[in-house]
C-alpha cells in the first residue's frame, strides 16, 4: 500500500538510507544491478514478474560477482562500489496495491 511504502521511506531515511525504489521487479533488478544496495525490501505481488523470480535472479546474480571476486584468490575481499554513496543504500520493489498499479 502506498501507506507501508511511504512509512518504510520515512524509516530508512530517518536512519541516513539512501532510498531507491522501484514498482516493478524488472526495474528494481536493473537498479540493483547498477547500484548494488546493502538492502533490499521486495515485495511478492508486483505487476509482471513476481518477487520469488526477482529474488531468484537477485540470488543468482550475488552468487555469480562473489564467484567472479573469489576466482584466483585464496580470499575475496569486500570492495568499495565507485556508485555507492557513503550512506547505507536502501532499495524497495513495492506494488502501491494488490493490482500492481500506483
Amino acid at each position: 500500500s502506498k501507506t507501508i511504502l511511504a512509512l518504510m521511506r520515512k524509516m530508512l531515511t530517518e536512519n541516513y538510507f539512501l532510498v531507491l525504489e522501484a514498482l516493478d521487479a524488472e526495474t528494481g533488478i536493473e537498479i540493483a544491478r547498477e547500484r548494488k544496495p546493502d538492502l533490499i525490501f521486495l515485495d511478492i505481488v508486483l505487476p509482471g514478474m513476481n518477487g520469488f523470480a526477482a529474488l531468484r535472479i537477485l540470488r543468482r546474480d550475488r552468487r555469480e560477482t562473489l564467484a567472479r571476486g573469489a576466482a584466483g584468490r585464496r580470499r575475496a575481499t569486500p570492495r568499495a562500489h565507485p556508485h555507492r554513496s557513503r550512506n547505507p543504500c536502501a532499495f524497495m520493489v513495492l506494488s502501491t496495491n494488490s493490482s500492481g498499479q500506483a
